[in-house]
């Protein structure tokens, strides 16, 4: 924008998204500005895949998808680039003929043709077996049989050339049929999978500027997997079709660009036939023959892709031994083609150092790993990625992952943030990775959502999963446990605060007040309608909900687990889960605490720990902050991730407030430290189940002020060296009078650090060892 427009340099096609070059620079950043306030979420998938991707990536994309949208037409389907569901197979509008050319070769073709019955609609494309002067006798005893009754619906038509004029000469006999007609090539010794014609034609018009598309294949050079350029079986423990399956799921379905197609399995679109010819004849029978039409394509703008969602078995060998009149065919045709296109070799040489089909292979890796040996499995269902920390809950989920991957287990974290992307991280003893499983868009209210379900329940048959462990599952529908329980698995739920007893899982109202366990159908609508997914939730859904907790999910849960007695006493009084149903299990946390010392001098230095949000209190630690603004006796901390932006504002001018903002769980005990904290103020209006928060305060030798309700209190209660316990009917009042009494006599203070440092005992990960070991044992 900056240089080009002074330069008078056009931009790449009318289409582009800088289109007018006779303005100022800012008025074209304006133009894009607008473009993109109109597509917000176009700019939040495209923050997603850089924190996910990298920046490079997410560019490339963007790049091709903005350069197909005018700037004068209306949004197109910009907001669904980035949503789409592998598995969902659009109707397929075009009409596609599959050509096989055929040499003799009877026992590859008849595994090729009844697996193209099975799998392909035959009824609405057409199989044009071309015959290029066969002479097998089970050859043409089998061309006798397709004018049989069971062929009649069919669409299958059979050219007999009167010479053998090689495959070349075959397939544009074949091409040539129908002037309207996409194609795909298809070798005669290949074995197609379920949906292969959907996926291949949903993948060339996934870009307007796609020519061909080639399938993934066990021998298919550049497109072979698991390994590329290799000859492969596959692998153990699969047949064709499970294989198949395994390769759509864990693949990342980016329909990566390639350098040139691969003839066995060859899609074509018709305008680049109508375009640019059919193979050339100068080529003989055969060899570079589709690397040259590859390339006219490319020069004339279009581009090829890799369907990296489809597999199909290819039987042929991708050697050629010392056959001396073959080698010096493939000689003549290759210096031709080079003659030709001397840039294919740069295009070669470019994909081999920035293969496009890295995360295919990364994703294939790990994956047969887990699936090839016989690992503990155990399946996390989380709101959002444990690296990402957002929560106590998360955390702790990441030390029982890091604790357990030192004992041979590998966990797979099921989530979504948006109640529409779903991903899975897989934690192994040295790696971790990302897949993403596709974009499904459901109501996170609904208690049954099939599409996922099934999703769910292949990911479980996928990698043989036989511990499944819910743990923040606000996203997703409740049936998901129900699913994970019909396919035998072994179903735990750590009950982090109330999400089965209503969908708002803090119970904070909207009064921002706790609903004491609210039964007023009338008035858990209004509530909803404004904390929830759902704008104007209808009653039948919230009864609905409530049925199905009761009826199904207790049913298909093995146990239940609370991280607090207290939090179990409630569940048990509110929900009708056996007691014996629930055991606690409090999150583990070393002894090993901060030893330094608390310098306590005239001034009183008080933090606010955690997200500063409403639900915890911001709005308390405000009006307190405030009650003491003429103090000079005492300094203010809030070391978290602002979400309060009213009460941050009143806080933000005064002098001896700080703000940390976000911090990593490794930088507490230093930023705790550096500034000499004493206190920290838990003031949640919620019912805590645990509070991650207390624990780094008490681990890095600092004291709690707390409300009587919840898991802190009760924590402080069986600890009193933790902190204190004041009367939440009153908490601003009643902290600050705390806080006067201790500015006054800070041996207050001093002498429950020595106690914390004395009382406080390991809490270990052995209930957790305990379920998961007796399961693993079980299965064996």
């Amino acid at each position: 924008i900056q240089y080009g427009s002074k330069e008078g340099r056009s931009t790449h096609s009318q289409n582009s998204i800088v289109a007018v070059h006779n303005v100022s620079k800012i008025k074209k950043l304006i133009t894009i500005a607008k473009y993109a306030k109109n597509n917000p979420q176009l700019i939040k998938k495209a923050i997603q895949e850089v924190k996910l991707y990298g920046i490079r990536r997410t560019i490339k994309k963007v790049f091709y998808k903005a350069s197909e949208i005018k700037m004068n037409e209306s949004q197109h389907d910009i907001n669904n680039f980035y949503s789409f569901n592998k598995f969902r197979i659009e109707p397929n509008k075009k009409n596609i003929d599959i050509i096989i050319p055929i040499y003799n070769g009877f026992d590859f073709l008849i595994d090729c043709f009844n697996s193209i019955l099975i799998n392909t609609d035959l009824t609405k494309h057409r199989l044009i077996l071309v015959d290029d002067g066969s002479n097998e006798n089970d050859l043409l005893s089998f061309y006798e049989t397709l004018k049989n009754d069971e062929y009649k619906n069919t669409n299958i038509i059979l050219i007999k050339n009167k010479n053998n004029i090689g495959f070349i000469g075959s397939v544009n006999n074949g091409m040539q049929q129908n002037s309207a007609n996409d194609v795909i090539l298809l070798n005669s010794d290949t074995v197609v999978t379920r949906n292969w014609v959907e996926k291949m034609t949903q993948a060339a018009y996934s870009k307007s500027n796609i020519g061909t598309v080639t399938a993934l294949s066990n021998n298919a050079t550049l497109c072979s997997v698991p390994k590329q350029w290799e000859d492969n079986e596959i692998p153990v423990g699969f047949d064709l079709d499970t294989f198949a399956s395994f390769v759509e799921f864990v693949s990342p379905c980016d329909y990566p660009e390639i350098p040139s197609p691969v003839g066995f399995c060859m899609y074509i679109k018709r305008e680049c036939l109508n375009k640019f010819g059919y193979f050339d004849t100068i080529y003989g029978k055969g060899y570079a023959e589709e690397n040259d039409f590859g390339m006219r394509l490319y020069v004339g703008g279009y581009i090829h892709i890799c369907d990296d969602t489809t597999f199909i078995h290819h039987k042929g060998s991708m050697t050629f031994g010392n056959n001396p009149e073959k080698l010096e065919k493939i000689k003549k045709n290759a210096d031709i083609l080079y003659q030709r296109y001397p840039q294919l070799k740069d295009l070669l040489k470019g994909f081999e150092q920035n293969n496009t089909m890295q995360r295919l292979y990364a994703n294939l890796d790990i994956s047969l790993n887990l699936k090839n040996n016989s690992c503990k499995i155990v399946l996390l269902v989380n709101v959002a990625p444990l690296r990402k920390f957002p929560s106590g809950a998360l955390k702790h989920q990441i030390e029982l992952v890091e604790y357990f991957r030192n004992l041979g287990y590998v966990f797979i974290n099921f989530y979504s943030e948006n109640s529409k992307d779903i991903f899975i991280e897989i934690f192994t003893a040295d790696q971790y990775h990302q897949i993403s499983l596709g974009c499904y868009e459901w109501d996170c209210i609904d208690v049954n959502i099939t599409e996922v379900n099934e999703l769910f329940s292949t990911l479980i048959n996928v990698f043989d999963i036989k511990i499944v462990h819910f743990q923040t599952p606000q996203h997703f529908s409740l049936s998901l446990i129900e699913t994970a329980k019909k396919e035998n698995t072994r179903v735990f739920f750590t009950l982090h605060d109330f999400l089965l007893y209503c969908h708002n899982y803090t119970l904070i109202n909207n009064e921002s007040k706790f609903c004491n366990f609210e039964t007023d159908i009338e008035k858990c609508k209004q509530c909803l309608s404004k904390t929830s997914c759902v704008a104007n939730i209808e009653e039948y859904k919230i009864i609905q909900r409530k049925e199905y907790i009761k009826y199904k999910i207790f049913d298909s849960v093995d146990l239940f687990i609370s991280p607090s007695q207290s939090h179990k006493d409630l569940i048990s009084k509110y929900l009708t889960i056996e007691s014996d149903k629930i055991e606690v299990f409090p999150h583990p946390f070393n002894s090993n605490i901060s030893t330094s010392s608390k310098e306590i001098n005239e001034i009183l230095n008080v933090a606010f720990i955690g997200n500063f949000t409403d639900i915890k209190g911001s709005e308390y630690f405000e009006e307190i902050v405030r009650t003491f603004a003429n103090q000079d006796n005492i300094y203010w901390y809030i070391i978290g991730k602002i979400h309060d932006v009213e009460s941050y504002s009143k806080l933000s001018i005064l002098n001896n407030v700080t703000f940390y903002g976000e911090y990593q769980y490794e930088d507490i005990f230093s930023i705790l430290d550096a500034n000499n904290i004493h206190l920290a103020i838990n003031l949640s209006k919620c019912f805590e189940s645990y509070s991650y928060t207390l624990t780094e305060a008490f681990t890095n030798n600092v004291l709690t002020i707390t409300g009587n309700h919840g898991a802190v209190a009760e924590r402080i209660y069986s600890n009193p060296s933790f902190g204190w316990v004041v009367d939440s009917s009153k908490l601003v009042e009643n902290v600050c009078k705390l806080l006067r009494e201790l500015i006054e006599d800070k041996s207050l203070i001093s002498s429950k650090l020595i106690m914390v440092q004395d009382l406080l005992k390991e809490v270990t990960f052995e209930q957790y060892e305990k379920i998961y070991y007796e399961e693993i044992i079980n299965v064996k």
